[in-house]
């Protein structure tokens, strides 16, 4: 009366009651789904010191990284410990990138001043639009730029060399 009700599996226990809820010792393996539906804002936590959290705050569902790392998704055709993934999907860097892979290799990657796409840009049925004075610098001193600015249209050679034109 007025304290834990305990369940045992071959003389360990399993599962006990405690002033919080409940507590469990192994795996939570439900047969069809887990559900909290009692309130938004109910949140799972997962990891030691609760760096891993799942909810709903009524408008949006969150996926919240709260510790020293980064979230990251990872694949695999079969199931992983932690500290054995095999390939990065998506890391997002607290204060920092956003970084997309390909087949374990890093294609795109958010920075301070834009975008670093790794491989080729292929903008199908698209365009490629720059505003007025913005540049598109090719070579690694920028030794070419391709410009309109606002009322004419330049391809300028910067470095050093010649501009051919050729067909």
């Amino acid at each position: 009366g007025n304290g834990a009700v305990e369940l045992y599996y071959d003389n360990s226990k399993k599962f006990e009651t405690v002033s919080a809820g409940i507590s469990v010792t192994g795996e939570v393996r439900p047969t069809s789904h887990l559900v909290m539906n009692n309130a938004d804002n109910q949140i799972i936590y997962l990891g030691a010191g609760n760096d891993l959290q799942l909810f709903h705050d009524g408008n949006h569902s969150v996926i919240q990284e709260t510790g020293t790392g980064d979230l990251e998704l990872c694949s695999n055709t079969r199931i992983m410990l932690q500290k054995d993934r095999t390939e990065a999907l998506a890391k997002f860097i607290p204060d920092g990138a956003v970084e997309l892979y390909y087949d374990n290799v890093k294609k795109f990657e958010t920075q301070a001043n834009g975008v670093t796409i790794t491989g080729n840009c292929d903008i199908n049925g698209g365009a490629l639009y720059l505003e007025d004075n913005q540049k598109a610098n090719f070579g690694y001193g920028n030794d070419l730029q391709i410009y309109h600015s606002g009322t004419e249209s330049w391809i300028k050679e910067t470095g050093v060399g010649a501009l051919y034109i050729a067909s």
